[in-house]
């Protein structure tokens, strides 16, 4: 991708951010003009600029529940007793 092109994306992907998200698809059916990759480029940046929103809207206690949940819901852990991770040595389980 040229620098012309990144400097597009970024201005209107930042104009697009602007809008409420109801309003963005006109925006960017007009701005773009039938440029699929270009509206493309933009909607992909809209999509990670709401994951990123989402996932920093909600208490990391929250995610972290989440995410040991559905490790216990997983295969058993293997024993790492009797292992080294960098300088440590891991000598008994706990918990």
């Amino acid at each position: 991708m040229n620098p012309e092109r990144w400097q597009q994306i970024k201005r209107l992907y930042n104009s697009a951010l602007e809008l409420e998200p109801a309003r963005r698809e006109a925006f960017l059916h007009e701005v773009c003009a039938g440029d699929d990759s270009l509206r493309q480029e933009i909607e992909r940046l809209l999509e990670q600029q709401a994951e990123a929103e989402d996932l920093l809207g909600k208490p990391a206690l929250e995610v972290a529940a989440r995410a040991l949940a559905q490790d216990r819901n997983n295969e058993p852990q293997p024993n790492h007793v009797g292992r080294s991770l960098l300088h440590y040595r891991i000598a008994e389980k706990i918990g």
